[in-house]
């Protein structure tokens, strides 16, 4: 968005790794709904902030944050998590 400096411009690796971690995120999502979990559990679960927050990732530490980020999300919402039960 022009309106927003942060969102203004970003670089094209950064895209896809933000789209990676919205895709990620999803699946995660889908996966535990499906396994039985609450819908309001898993989308409230703090580990979901970090999609949020990755508008504002500096360009040159992507990369490393996606990995992190993506770990974070998968082991919080699996189905063996036991933050959700």
């Amino acid at each position: 968005s022009s309106f927003d400096p942060v969102d203004a411009s970003c670089p094209p690796p950064k895209q896809v790794a933000m789209l990676r971690l919205v895709k990620a995120a999803e699946d995660a999502m889908t996966t535990a709904v499906a396994s039985g979990r609450p819908v309001v559990d898993v989308v409230d679960h703090a580990a979901l902030r970090v999609v949020a927050g990755a508008r504002s990732w500096p360009a040159d530490t992507v990369q490393a944050r996606l990995e992190e980020a993506l770990t974070t999300i998968h082991q919080a919402l699996s189905p063996d998590s036991k933050d959700l039960q």
